[in-house]
């Protein structure tokens, strides 16, 4: 090739780069070791595995390439919302930024901040550019990520587009370690952290924060289908999303490779591949930790009837801890609580559950006072007052002198499969597949990628 040319190719994308020279009218191709040849990777648009390739030209110098981008027919990536307590809106990208290793860390900032999140990124070796062009710098150190105009991220003070993407591999976000890829979007809110993971890592890296990993294997199996299912189901549910999944209890609890325990990572090679479809597309593969002997139709919590999520007796969950809980709350708490909900009945007089759910949740609350009388829904009554107060809507109100005490049963919003109940059923020698049909009744279990 022509002097001053270079590129480099890394085949096992461990970092073990191999110098390969290049002309610059090679750029944006790929060289096969194995028969000593060049090739051009795949147009873009369309899936390219097994390779990381990047050109490294002197410092500097611009050059033409391509970065191979999957269309989704080869294997399944999962989008993670690592920060999506920061994250608004969805953003459209016409360049996608990409960065080579090495990335050690990736934290919030807690300097002085302009028009948004700074995102500081430690230990970087990088390359800038777009589907069609590349510029590339080279151990710039810790580098600073904020909001420009237009849309854009500002990059070290350099205005670059909306997306930064990283490439290397066991990336700590937030002093969170994780597959994939990382990216640094521009979003309406400010800055969104994504890991772009493959959806087997994805279910080990998540099912570890979900469940114990010390319990019977028959159950993490449930666990892992069940995890498998639901992201799939979010991945098409946003499918123009820039995320499909935040990764706390909105989403699911994602805890990267630090949650791949031994006991996890067989359970989900056991299931490699299986969730459970309805009309061949994947369910709403809903659950929660303990249901208190009943689980909640699709109807209570989020008013659609749904075939595969209908109310199910359970049995074994005595070893819960929140088989039975009590909660006590002063009067002037309950207040202030209930007054954001737009019920202002002054001081307390009066609470109890006006009716049921079949289920026997309560799903509405009636409420008196000195300056009238106000119902309100089980569920507003329990996110006014926190998850950990009253941990399920399965409870009934018992009044004392200058506060009220509620008893209950289960936590969760107690739809889909109890995490207890089930491992009440493998504890007794039900197998994972007996699992998810008692939970989810109906529903199909099959493999594959789904169309």
């Amino acid at each position: 090739g022509d002097e001053g040319c270079g590129a480099v190719y890394d085949h096992q994308c461990d970092g073990s780069a191999q110098d390969i020279f290049l002309c610059p009218k090679h750029a944006g191709y790929a060289y096969n070791d194995e028969t000593s040849h060049l090739y051009q990777p795949p147009e873009l648009g369309v899936s390219h595995r097994g390779s990381c390739i990047y050109l490294r030209p002197p410092i500097g110098k611009v050059v033409e390439c391509v970065t191979p981008v999957s269309n989704g027919t080869g294997p399944v990536d999962v989008h993670v919302a690592l920060n999506a307590q920061q994250f608004v809106g969805n953003a459209s990208a016409p360049f996608e930024y990409f960065v080579m290793p090495v990335v050690s860390s990736i934290s919030p900032s807690s300097g002085p901040q302009v028009g948004g999140t700074l995102v500081n990124v430690s230990g970087v070796d990088f390359a800038l550019g777009s589907h069609y062009q590349c510029a590339f710098g080279t151990d710039v150190g810790p580098a600073s990520f904020a909001p420009a105009p237009g849309g854009a991220l500002r990059v070290d003070g350099r205005v670059a587009g909306p997306v930064w993407r990283s490439r290397d591999s066991g990336l700590a976000v937030d002093g969170v370690r994780v597959r994939g890829a990382v990216e640094v979007r521009r979003s309406d809110g400010g800055l969104a952290v994504v890991n772009v993971v493959p959806l087997e890592p994805y279910v080990a890296g998540t099912v570890g924060r979900e469940i114990y990993a010390s319990w019977n294997p028959e159950t993490l199996k449930a666990q892992a289908v069940v995890t498998r299912t639901y992201a799939l189901n979010r991945r098409g549910a946003r499918s123009r999303a820039a995320w499909d999944l935040a990764a706390d209890t909105t989403g699911q609890v994602y805890g990267g490779l630090d949650a791949e325990s031994a006991p996890v990572v067989q359970a989900v090679r056991a299931t490699e591949g299986e969730w459970l479809a309805w009309e061949g597309e994947p369910i709403l593969a809903v659950f929660h930790s303990a249901s208190g002997g009943q689980t909640a139709g699709a109807e209570e919590v989020w008013g659609q009837t749904l075939p595969y999520l209908e109310s199910v007796e359970v049995k074994g969950e005595d070893g819960s801890p929140d088989t039975y809980w009590r909660a006590t709350v002063s009067r002037s708490t309950l207040g202030r609580a209930l007054a954001p909900l737009g019920v202002r009945v002054g001081a307390i007089r009066e609470i109890r559950v006006a009716d049921r759910w079949p289920s026997g949740r309560a799903r509405t609350v009636y409420v008196s006072g000195r300056e009238g009388a106000e119902k309100v829904t089980a569920r507003d009554l329990r996110r006014a007052l926190g998850g950990d107060v009253i941990r399920s809507t399965l409870f009934e109100i018992r009044s004392q002198d200058d506060s009220v005490l509620i008893i209950g049963s289960g936590h969760g919003h107690g739809v889909g499969m109890s995490q207890w109940g089930a491992e009440a059923m493998a504890q007794e020698g039900a197998s994972y597949r007996e699992i998810l049909a008692a939970f989810y009744p109906g529903a199909q279990l099959v493999k594959g990628v789904p169309e």
